[in-house]
C-alpha cells in the first residue's frame, strides 16, 4: 500500500513520467496508471474464514499454544511432534491435522 502513495507522490509533486515510473517499480504502465487513479487506499477483506478445516482442533491448538509458551526452548514441541501427536505428552493421540494447515493458524493468530 506505501507503494500506491509512493507512486502518486513521484508522478504529482516531482513529475515523474509514469514510464520512469513503471521502470522504477517494475510494474506495468496500465497498472501504474490505475494506482494515479485512486483516491483511497484499497481495503481487502476476506469474506470467508481460511482455517474453518481446523474446526474442532482449534481449542485444542490455542490449548498447546497457551502452555508451550511457558516452557523452555527445548521443551517445546517440534513441528514433527504437533504431526505425529508425541511430545510432552506421551499419551497424547495425533489431531490429523497437517502441518500447513496449523502453521497458517498460528501465524494468524499470534500476528
Amino acid at each position: 500500500m506505501d507503494i500506491i502513495a509512493e507512486i502518486r507522490r513521484l508522478h504529482f509533486v516531482e513529475h515523474e513520467s509514469i514510464s520512469a515510473l513503471a521502470q522504477t517499480f517494475k510494474l506495468s504502465r496500465p497498472t501504474i496508471r490505475k494506482h494515479l487513479k485512486t483516491v483511497e487506499e484499497p481495503v481487502y477483506l476476506r469474506k470467508t474464514q481460511v482455517y474453518q478445516q481446523l474446526g474442532s482442533y482449534i481449542e485444542q491448538l490455542n490449548a498447546w499454544l497457551d502452555k508451550e509458551a511457558s516452557l523452555p526452548r527445548k521443551q517445546k514441541r517440534t513441528p514433527v511432534c504437533f504431526r505425529t501427536g508425541k511430545g510432552n505428552d506421551p499419551g497424547q493421540v495425533s489431531s490429523g491435522i497437517t502441518l500447513p494447515a496449523w502453521s497458517v493458524f498460528n501465524r494468524r493468530q499470534r500476528s
